[in-house]
């Protein structure tokens, strides 16, 4: 039974791509410990938690360590602050494999292994860290805008990465523009993707949905909803379609803390903003009210290094639903739908496309019910934690044997 340290800066209940992971090591026969240098936890330093078969371990990193978590590749102080926690969890759980969960925390890792390094250190680059953190809104003013550089952000993954004995990305194209840069081998590389467990979404089922959307043709959004997840155009997109049919309605169900007032604003002078519905942030295990009521999922991502490479957590929510799919042509994605056959994909940032898409499953039913039976399908192929954790387990057993 291997023994599986993981470390992550925020709770486990935060991070779901953690949860599952977590939840499928255990479920694979690991022993799993978490380590969540959590800046809101209210539990106490030193406290054991289970959450299901995996014991949590919540440290309160303070004020100073919320904030100094966004400079990591840019000044120690947040690598010093987590280093003697990380040290400490090491030597108390002793595992065979330290899995780092992104860079945020790999200084704090560098200075905890200089005295006692685990058998093997595994890398998770869930995001393009160095790409998408230009785009948050911390790096864009104030102090942030000074102190934040791509360099050094770019500089600190190369440096994980030649240090991990392996590496973790969610698609193969995140691996392949990864490897461009820094340069390792192709079996150093494993690809798990941002799959869920189906009973994390809650009952498929609601009554006030139902009646809500009664006869309706609903298309959802679920997740944060900044701009740069192309709500704005999938917006605009919608009220071009809803001139045609009046029973399309558009749910979005998330939040954004700065530009949700934005969608709000568009709501308002759209044609047909009334059947848009911005539901605001709803738990996890509510989505699957949301899901029952829905014909198609949505995910119109803008263009980026990071967004191309990567697959967002409602692809396979919307396809654990049986949803059809309608997505942007970041690479990434738009391979999923096309591989599984379960939906259109539109141009990135263009209203009309979005339009087009909508248009086009509303008005063909053969269609919607084709690649709805082809998203279900694409589960039992593969698209699921079970299987993934597989390749996980024989890339590191190849190392500890």
């Amino acid at each position: 039974m291997e023994r599986i340290l993981i470390i992550t800066d925020l709770s486990i209940r935060r991070q779901i791509r953690v949860s599952n992971m977590s939840r499928a090591l255990s479920e694979a026969g690991c022993q799993v410990r978490c380590l969540c240098l959590d800046p809101e936890t209210k539990s106490t330093a030193g406290d054991l938690e289970m959450e299901g078969r995996v014991e949590v371990r919540h440290v309160k990193v303070g004020r100073i360590g919320a904030k100094a978590v966004a400079l990591s590749a840019d000044c120690s102080l947040y690598g010093r602050l987590i280093s003697k926690a990380i040290a400490r969890e090491i030597e108390d759980f002793r595992p065979d494999i330290l899995h780092v969960y992104n860079i945020y925390v790999w200084p704090g890792v560098e200075r905890a292994i200089k005295r006692l390094r685990p058998k093997i250190i595994v890398l998770d680059i869930a995001e393009n860290l160095p790409e998408i953190i230009q785009e948050y809104a911390f790096s864009q003013k104030g102090l942030g805008r000074l102190l934040i550089s791509h360099r050094r952000w770019v500089a600190l993954e190369e440096r994980a990465v030649v240090a991990a004995n392996r590496l973790v990305f969610v698609t193969d194209e995140a691996s392949s523009e990864c490897r461009s840069r820094v340069g390792f081998s192709a079996e150093k590389s494993v690809v798990l993707s941002n799959y869920i467990w189906p009973d994390d979404l809650g009952a498929f089922e609601s009554r006030e949905l139902e009646k809500r959307f009664e006869g309706q043709f609903v298309l959802l959004y679920f997740g944060d909803t900044s701009l740069r997840r192309g709500t704005e155009s999938l917006l605009k997109g919608f009220s071009l379609a809803a001139a045609k049919y009046d029973n399309l309605q558009l749910v979005l169900v998330g939040n954004s803390k700065q530009e949700q007032h934005v969608l709000a604003n568009l709501k308002r002078t759209l044609p047909h903003g009334e059947r848009i519905h911005l539901e605001g942030f709803q738990p996890l295990n509510s989505i699957g009210g949301y899901l029952h009521v829905s014909k198609v999922g949505v995910c119109p991502i803008l263009r980026n290094t990071h967004h191309d490479t990567t697959h967002a957590n409602k692809l396979f929510q919307y396809l654990h639903a049986g949803l059809a799919l309608i997505v942007s042509d970041c690479p990434s994605q738009a391979a999923l739908v096309q591989a599984t056959g379960s939906g259109l994909i539109h141009r990135a940032n263009d209203p009309e496309s979005i339009s087009s898409a909508i248009l086009k499953l509303r008005s063909s039913s053969t269609h919607l019910e084709a690649f709805r039976s082809s998203a279900s399908s694409s589960i039992n192929a593969g698209h699921n934690w079970p299987d993934a954790i597989q390749r996980y387990l024989q890339s590191v057993r190849t190392m500890l044997n």
